[in-house]
């Protein structure tokens, strides 16, 4: 397993981020190296976007994410932010400017 680049790691936060923080999201195992989000926007019927293993593992070891029943009813496992994770997103969220 290779080691994310601090900034490369930010990037995927971001792009990952902005749909795993919508209600009812979450992600599931899409196969040996790759995972599936779901959003409840579509009820869960096909993913919304793909994400490497090693990228996953990543919000796994920085306990970004804590494992959650399905909401779609299925019986597998999923993973939706954690407590850690909805505060790092708020960090990195864009702001609106308090003087404009």
């Amino acid at each position: 397993m290779s080691n994310l680049a601090e900034h490369e790691f930010e990037r995927e936060v971001r792009r990952i981020m902005r749909r795993l923080a919508e209600p009812q999201s979450f992600v599931a195992a899409a196969g040996k190296e790759e995972y599936a989000l779901h959003a409840a926007s579509d009820n869960w019927k096909k993913p919304v976007m793909r994400i490497a293993a090693r990228i996953w593992e990543a919000f796994v070891r920085r306990d970004l994410v804590s494992i959650c029943l399905r909401p779609d009813g299925k019986s597998e496992t999923g993973w939706q932010l954690s407590e850690t994770g909805r505060a790092y997103w708020r960090r990195l969220a864009p702001q609106p400017d308090p003087f404009r």
